[in-house]
């Protein structure tokens, strides 16, 4: 029951990011290659390729039998690392157009994460041959690193930015709708982020409980694979809500911003 539900929310959040992505792209392109496009390749790439391709990585983890051949395993995870760091790319270079232009250090800040991501992601393959165990070594988790980095500056950012829209709001002089996207993407990219820290945390659960790195125990692996999932799976809908909501707010949604987002002068 709790893997049917956690692979409706999975392709749920696939699709989703899809449409997010293609029209972001689609809106990228009328602009003359605006952020919308870098934004756009980040769901494409990473929120929809990258992810789909981990959902198959790693199902022979809760069934032995669907478990792919060695070498098409080590083929998918290379195009795994390949489509997240394309993702992140692309994500980063939205952070610094849309926030952060005029600042010098968001260049060398969006350079060090894009080397953690593909400098982590080329020594993996050279080191491990974009192996799958349960404890990859340092390359594989240095590009962890970089690929949930932006999930962070993406939150601040707009939280950041929702926080002077607000004050705008008050005024009269910013657009309610406008003002709780960027409130939405904040709430969605901090899911994001908890998400992905839930990987690594039930991967050194299993590593606590069976003392190896590359064995995959189903004994001990699917207590945690069961744990995980109702977990994720709250988390990601929750996601999913606020993503949908803000690219996609519905009519009722709208007028609920506009009645709580009087502002100041209105009551004189």
């Amino acid at each position: 029951m709790m893997q049917a539900l956690g692979a409706v929310v999975t392709i749920g959040n696939l699709l989703l990011c899809l449409v997010v992505g293609s029209r972001l792209i689609q809106l990228g392109r009328r602009t003359s290659g605006g952020p919308e496009l870098s934004l756009g390749l980040f769901f494409i790439a990473y929120f929809f390729l990258a992810n789909a391709l981990s959902c198959v990585l790693y199902m022979g983890w809760a069934d032995a039998s669907l478990t792919p051949p060695e070498l098409v395993l080590r083929g998918l995870s290379a195009a795994y690392v390949f489509f997240a760091g394309i993702g992140v790319a692309g994500l980063l270079h939205f952070l610094r157009v849309t926030f952060r232009q005029k600042q010098r250090w968001s260049l060398p800040l969006a350079a060090v994460i894009g080397a953690a991501t593909f400098g982590g992601a080329v020594y993996y393959g050279l080191s491990e041959g974009f192996s799958v165990r349960v404890v990859n070594g340092a390359g594989y988790w240095v590009s962890f690193c970089g690929r949930v980095a932006p999930f962070v500056w993406l939150a601040v950012e707009s939280f950041l930015y929702w926080r002077r829209m607000e004050r705008r709001l008050r005024i009269g002089l910013a657009d309610p709708v406008v003002s709780n996207r960027f409130l939405l993407i904040g709430v969605w990219s901090s899911i994001a982020f908890l998400l992905a820290l839930t990987d690594p945390a039930a991967r050194l659960l299993y590593f606590l409980r069976s003392g190896t790195t590359d064995v995959w125990d189903p004994v001990i692996g699917l207590p945690i694979i069961l744990w995980v999932i109702p977990t994720t799976s709250l988390f990601a809908a929750l996601g999913a809500v606020a993503l949908f909501l803000a690219f996609f707010p519905l009519e009722g949604y709208r007028r609920w911003l506009s009645q709580r987002s009087v502002p100041l002068d209105s009551d004189a």
